[in-house]
């Protein structure tokens, strides 16, 4: 009984000490990062005068004692994993802690921003992940035409290149993201790698109708609207897509097979007709089968022998 009290009194204060320690003064962060060739220190950025607890620890008691514990057992101690990275994440807090009174509308090499509406539903280090330890990450996370052009196609604000170009500098060429991959020396093979509503920003829709038919490129909606322009004559739906993606979400291979038609009823018997529901309104099945009037008066609304209809 006497050591297994030592041993719940030592145990506990092994845990704490180091754990208080590295929460109150996180220390040794620069000489692991560079023996092992990890991002480097910021010191050529405008943090190179930051503490990396100051990003990377949050300020509350509780992420502080969670940060020390990693330290002290995981980094310096290996006894815990430390895969999870959102440990050490840097918090949208830490960020507004110094950044607090940003403009309405900024402009940053090349770039008009409104911050404000531009950043909704996104983190600070979705666009400036790599503003600190510049080229030093192995993923880096930034700003792309690709995500802007999305987002102002879905909200139907201005697409023209002026709002948010301030010059045209080759230094203000985007050299991340999607935009250099879709535009680069192999871009008849890679263009389609893009999210294809934000070509329509910059090229006119007969630049694209000329190879890949009508449609194309597509607007947010196309969904709701592919049906009659994927039946049309000058579709040439695979040239990009394989016949599995319209068969999959439709169910039934798309567009139907001449034999369909005579084939349906008894797919709709075995199947339902909540399928059918996804491209085809109620009206389609009364005008074949309530209003048709069938030759000898065989449909529901047949006239009567004798009737002038």
């Amino acid at each position: 009984m006497r050591w297994l009290a030592w041993f719940a009194v030592i145990v506990p204060v092994l845990l704490i000490m180091p754990t208080a320690f590295f929460a109150a003064a996180p220390v040794g962060c620069a000489s692991c990062h560079e023996s092992r060739g990890l991002a480097p220190l910021p010191a050529a950025s405008a943090h190179s005068g930051v503490a990396c607890t100051a990003c990377h620890v949050g300020a509350s008691l509780s992420e502080r004692v969670t940060f020390g514990y990693y330290h002290a057992f995981g980094m310096t101690l290996p006894l815990v994993d430390t895969r999870d990275t959102s440990i050490s994440t840097v918090q949208d807090s830490s960020c507004v802690s110094c950044h607090a009174n940003l403009p309405g509308i900024s402009e940053s090499r090349g770039l008009r921003i409104a911050h404000d509406s531009c950043s909704v539903g996104s983190r600070c280090v979705d666009c400036h992940a790599g503003v600190t330890h510049l080229d030093g990450l192995s993923w880096p996370r930034t700003y792309s035409m690709e995500a802007c052009l999305e987002c102002h196609g879905v909200r139907e604000v201005s697409q023209e290149c002026d709002s948010c170009h301030v010059g045209r500098l080759d230094r203000t060429i985007p050299t991340t993201g999607t935009f250099p991959v879709t535009h680069g020396p192999n871009w008849r093979q890679t263009h389609g790698m893009g999210s294809m509503p934000t070509c329509r920003a910059c090229h006119a829709d007969d630049f694209c109708t000329g190879c890949h038919g009508p449609g194309v490129p597509h607007t947010p909606r196309f969904v709701s609207v592919h049906g009659p322009i994927a039946r049309s004559a000058d579709a040439q739906c695979l040239t990009c897509h394989e016949q599995s993606f319209c068969d999959d979400c439709h169910g039934y291979r798309m567009p139907h097979p001449a034999a369909f038609a005579e084939e349906h009823i008894e797919i709709v018997k075995t199947d339902g007709d909540e399928q059918c529901g996804l491209c085809h309104d109620q009206s389609d099945c009364v005008n074949c089968h309530t209003l048709h009037v069938h030759p000898g008066g065989a449909g529901p609304l047949a006239p009567e022998r004798g009737d002038a209809r």
